[in-house]
């Protein structure tokens, strides 16, 4: 039933967490929001030489357009959604990303009022998403597409 379903997108996306956790993408690195207990991961991507708040914001912004259907006529193989967390509404969840991120202070992002941080979703749609072989490995083709998007959007 529906209950199997959402159950079954919600064990994907938590497979899609434990490889985005445990993924080497350096010299980027995945900051992940707590693990879902639903279809929904919460991350976004960092790299040494971003060292402000506007320069990680521009650059996750630069990995929406890439791997979204934000641009007219994309077709990125995995597509991806992105929110931004803006005081007051995300003052208690902060406090652990900013520091993970170690680019700003709590105030610091305050005062970025609505630019907030923008962080990236992935939706797993589909139950079979992480589906054992023979059938394709979408983790490892996300974690790909997200790599050269990385890339793409560090110029």
């Amino acid at each position: 039933g529906y209950g199997h379903l959402i159950e079954q997108t919600a064990a994907g996306a938590r497979r899609l967490y434990d490889g985005l956790y445990t993924a080497d993408l350096a010299p980027f690195r995945v900051v992940l929001l707590p693990r879902p207990d639903i279809n929904i991961i919460c991350y976004l991507v960092h790299h040494p030489s971003l060292t402000t708040l506007d320069a990680v914001n521009a650059f996750n912004e630069r990995i929406y357009s890439l791997m979204s259907l934000e641009v007219a006529g994309a077709t990125p193989e995995y597509i991806i959604s992105r929110t931004r967390f803006q005081t007051p509404m995300y003052d208690g969840a902060i406090t652990r990303l900013l520091h993970e991120l170690g680019v700003c202070t709590e105030d610091d992002w305050k005062r970025a009022g609505s630019d907030g941080l923008v962080v990236l979703r992935s939706t797993v749609m589909d139950p079979f998403f992480a589906a054992p072989p023979p059938a394709p490995d979408h983790i490892a083709g996300f974690i790909t597409a997200l790599r050269h998007a990385s890339d793409a959007a560090l110029g």
